[in-house]
């Protein structure tokens, strides 16, 4: 009988989003680095295998190219429940995410335009990631979430997030 233990960690997680907005409307952009943070829960199946919801705030978006400065800035509050492989403090995971839009913005270095009304209020993608944990609770990975939906009203744009990330669990599973 396959169950999940008593056994869990939980933890913070932060560091830098490298975002883009893709498709076929998505012409003229470029990567905006923004930042990310939020928690997360890890919970132990066996050895091998383990279940981790997060809840991470994730600043997205792109820098608009041939402008002077200008960027589209879009906050999400992104829920993740991921599957995890874990050998030896190196960690694989995936599973899918789903983002809560908070704020869409296009700025400029003398003014902000909302325009969350031509974005979709969420967001679906697919996270991939892979790390190294210390016995002391700090760790670092890398992650790749893979926009599947269009988050415009009109036309086709998708969001993509390669993020690097320092983490610390609180707790060891045992």
């Amino acid at each position: 009988m396959l169950g999940i233990t008593a056994s869990a960690q939980w933890g913070v997680k932060g560091g830098a989003n490298f975002a883009m907005l893709t498709g076929d409307d998505a012409d003229g952009l470029k990567t905006l680095v923004g930042f990310y943070g939020g928690v997360y829960d890890n919970f132990k199946i066996n050895d091998m295998f383990s279940f981790q919801p997060e809840l991470v705030f994730s600043g997205q978006g792109a820098k608009i190219e041939d402008s002077d400065g200008a960027r589209i800035k879009l906050n999400y509050l992104n829920l993740s429940p991921l599957f995890r492989y874990n050998s030896n403090g190196f960690f694989a995971g995936t599973g899918p995410q789903i983002g809560f839009l908070l704020s869409a913005h296009v700025k400029d270095d003398n003014t902000s335009v909302d325009f969350k009304d031509n974005v979709k209020s969420t967001d679906f993608a697919w996270a991939f990631m892979v790390g190294y944990e210390m016995p002391s609770g700090f760790g670092f990975y890398g992650r790749y979430n893979l926009g599947i939906a269009n988050i415009a009203e009109d036309g086709d744009i998708k969001n993509s997030v390669f993020q690097l990330g320092l983490r610390y669990s609180f707790l060891k599973p045992h």
